[in-house]
């Protein structure tokens, strides 16, 4: 199953059907741990599992208490608020920086090997909108790719702990299950405008945006 897993591409997708198509039984439990599972399909993944399965089974544990503790963000929605600890540095409070008059973006970094394609992205963003601000979720902050983001860019790197389910950013945007990195656009008024997503499928091809921020 890792094997697929790395594999990528039409593979990877295969694997996330499997893992569908059986998510009553424990063979889609067990392919579960080795799926990206988005945010936006929690909802509808944890009501098709099968109940009497989640006790035995970590991730499926994990599904159940986000999707009973959090609630998904859609476009045109407010930004869920949080407190998170800066690396190396002091905490911030999401709200003292959004909805104050300028565009933020939280972006997510799950696998450095999306670096490439997401500063390629990012760097787009700030031409196109030169007072974006930019905040970095990292449970690894210290790696190479994502302490880069900030010198280039701007912006504090959170250094997120998803196992701490009160704090964790991961956890409260429902991004802890997720392998791959994402970014969420807010406006001027702290209304989520966009989302983008930065993984193995789609990497090659960034679609969405732009979008007018004021």
């Amino acid at each position: 199953m890792a094997d697929r897993f790395e594999l990528g591409d039409s593979t990877y997708r295969k694997l996330h059907r499997l893992m569908e198509a059986n998510i009553q039984n424990v063979v889609g439990g067990a392919l579960f741990a080795f799926c990206n599972i988005r945010s936006n399909e929690m909802e509808s993944l944890y009501h098709k599992t099968n109940k009497t399965l989640i006790a035995g089974n970590y991730w499926l544990q994990l599904l159940e208490k986000m999707v009973q503790s959090t609630r998904p963000i859609h476009v045109g929605e407010p930004f869920i608020d949080f407190k998170q600890q800066i690396y190396q540095g002091d905490t911030l409070q999401f709200s003292d920086m959004t909805g104050k008059g300028k565009p933020a973006c939280l972006v997510f970094l799950q696998n450095p090997s999306c670096y490439p394609e997401i500063m390629r992205q990012l760097q787009a963003w700030k031409e196109r909108y030169p007072d974006l601000e930019y905040v970095y979720v990292s449970s690894f902050p210290d790696i190479d790719p994502f302490t880069q983001l900030a010198e280039r860019l701007g912006g504090p790197v959170l250094h997120d702990n998803p196992l701490d389910n009160s704090q964790s950013v991961k956890w409260a945007y429902r991004v802890f299950l997720q392998k791959s990195s994402m970014a969420y656009l807010f406006d001027r008024k702290g209304i989520l405008k966009e989302i983008k997503e930065f993984d193995y499928e789609t990497a090659k091809s960034s679609l969405m945006f732009p979008v007018d921020l004021r």
